[in-house]
């Protein structure tokens, strides 16, 4: 079977319809409700993408009180986040929520890879496993690498000990 990146999944593998009424990662993890940091790993290339959903300060001079997704694009998995859109709750016309691109980032790559949160079912299916918000017994920093989420202790402190 050909290898198979995170960000074409969806779009060599289409389903002919998926479900947007679940959207829960986990039974206690639902990426329109819950702030936290989700490393979703294909297993079968050995790839990791991070993702980061918060909510800003109510008096924060950029989108106060919105939700923000970030993309992690460098090694520093606490700073290294690119925010590229709002968490948006469920409403009239989206019943389950949904992502909203900046428009910077309305490309189909980053198109794709909101669809790994958004179909959370069809893409356990396809092989991929979801890692929600995990943190280094040691040292309490967040852990972004499956096998680290999977250890519970990050590279460092594992290296250390």
């Amino acid at each position: 079977m050909p290898q198979v990146d995170i960000g074409d999944l969806f779009t060599r593998f289409p389903p002919p319809e998926l479900d947007m009424t679940d959207t829960q990662i986990e039974d206690h993890f639902n990426y329109i409700t819950h702030n936290g940091v989700i490393t979703v790993e294909n297993t079968r290339r050995g790839t990791h993408r991070t993702f980061r959903i918060r909510t800003q300060k109510s008096d924060a001079s950029f989108a106060p009180g919105e939700r923000i997704l970030g993309l992690l694009t460098g090694s520093d998995n606490t700073n290294d986040y690119t925010q590229i859109g709002f968490v948006k709750p469920p409403s009239q016309h989206f019943p389950a929520g949904r992502v909203v691109l900046w428009r910077k980032y309305q490309t189909e790559h980053y198109e794709a890879l909101v669809r790994v949160l958004q179909y959370p079912d069809h893409f356990k299916n396809l092989g991929l496993v979801y890692h929600y918000e995990g943190r280094c017994r040691v040292c309490n920093r967040v852990l972004t690498t499956p096998e680290s989420i999977k250890s519970g202790i990050g590279p460092v402190c594992a290296e250390a000990a």
